[in-house]
Parts: structure tokens; sequence; C-alpha cells
């Protein structure tokens, strides 16, 4: 017996959702969606997606005119996080599924390729997760698989200072995983799971 799933069913559209619950679909084709994140003014969205021959798509959404673009991206990545001015989107991106996650950007218009941001040798995975208000400082969660000692448990909260030599330090280490940092609005706190 075989059991499966065909792709149609995975197809998800993208809706506003109000306060009180109601839904207003997007203007944007449905898709094998698997993750999107607004811009901060809320007029563009960056989206992977599962395209046809089963890789995964980078999509730059211009809300207002209702098109989504292909970035040019080849390679394994998720986990998006948009500057506050809205002109670049960081993302943890490998070339082989076998690699480690590095953190990395790309314009938002496709004009750059990925540029890396830390220059980490060690064995690690990174993934974005906020910038500061103010757009200097990036927060992103680091996975240590070079033999953790006990007190290690996966991962940690690190910070990126996106000015001068860029040089990542911890802002959560402990036995714990602490992960998906936030800043607020204001950049005066920041909220973890």
């Amino acid at each position: 017996t075989l059991v499966y799933r065909s792709r149609g069913q995975f197809r998800r559209t993208l809706v506003w959702m109000d306060r009180v619950g109601a839904a207003e679909p997007l203007s944007l084709p449905p898709a094998l969606y698997l993750e999107a994140v607004l811009s901060l003014d809320g007029r563009r969205l960056a989206a992977t997606v599962v395209e046809k021959d089963e890789s995964v798509g980078l999509l730059i959404g211009d809300l207002t005119r209702g098109t989504l673009t292909r970035a040019p991206a080849d390679g394994v990545f998720q986990n998006l996080a948009w500057t506050p001015d809205g002109n670049r989107i960081a993302l943890d991106f490998c070339v082989n599924a076998q690699d480690h996650r590095r953190l990395n950007w790309l314009s938002a218009d496709g004009s750059t390729p990925f540029e890396p941001l830390t220059d980490e040798t060690s064995r690690q995975s990174e993934r974005p997760s906020s910038f500061s208000p103010d757009g200097n400082l990036l927060l992103f969660d680091v996975l240590s698989v070079t033999d953790p000692d006990s007190s290690d448990t996966g991962w940690d909260i690190y910070v990126l200072p996106l000015s001068g030599a860029r040089k990542a330090y911890p802002f959560l280490k402990t036995r714990f995983d602490e992960e998906r940092a936030q800043f607020s609005p204001d950049g005066r706190w920041v909220a973890y799971d």
C-alpha cells in the first residue's frame, strides 16, 4: 500500500487577518509557502516556497502591485529577517544541505548576491531572528556542533554589530536552549523562546 499526498494540497494562499479574525486574501498567487515575512513598512514580503523540482526558492513580493519576483538564490536557506529600512533580507544559507547554515544577507531588489555576515570558521549553524530598530545590530541564533560541553544544550542567542569589524558576541548563552530573539519596537527589550 502506498499512501501519499498530492503536491497541490500543500498550496497556500496568503491572507491579511484583522484583529477580529476576518481574513482578506492577498493578491499574490497560491504557492507552497514555507515562510513569509513582512517588511516593517508592510508593503513587501519575503517568502520561501517549495518549487516544482522540490527545491526551495526565495520570493520577494510587492504587496501594492501584487507581484512576486524570484530572488537569485541557489542553495539551502530559511529564517528570513528584513532590515528596518527594507533594503536587505537576512537569512541562513548554505550551498549544500550537508553544510552548516551561516548568516547571510542580500539586497531585496536582487541587485546583489548573498553576502556572508560572519566569518566564523567553527562548526556551527547560524540563523537570523531580529534587527534592532536602528538597523545597527542583528540578533541571531547559534548552534555549536563542536563537542559541546555538558552545560551546552544547543541554541544560544548572539548579537552581531553591523558596522565596524562585525564581531559577534553572546547575548544569552546558558545550559538551556535560547532562540528566536526579537527586539521590541523601541529597541530597549528583547523577547525570546
